[in-house]
């Protein structure tokens, strides 16, 4: 088992300083993308008010290992 941090960032920044113990890169990469999915079901106007969310992992050294993201991008109709 190793820990991972699951840092997150919508507008400002809010590091993980407990982490979670998991099997494995994949597990996390899954646990990440389910706190990503809570957020935006707990907080959609604080999304699409930043018009970004983040979840950045990151192991016990402190290295970010990859980061899963949401974002709005507005499209203007052509003519």
């Amino acid at each position: 088992m190793a820990r991972f941090f699951f840092h997150t960032e919508n507008g400002a920044v809010r590091l993980d300083t407990d982490g979670v113990e998991l099997a494995s890169e994949d597990a996390a990469g899954l646990e990440a993308t389910g706190l990503l999915g809570a957020l935006l079901a707990d907080s959609p106007r604080g999304f699409w008010d930043s018009r970004r969310l983040t979840v950045t992992v990151a192991d016990a050294d402190g290295q970010t290992l990859f980061t899963v993201e949401a974002r709005t991008r507005r499209h203007v109709p052509s003519n």
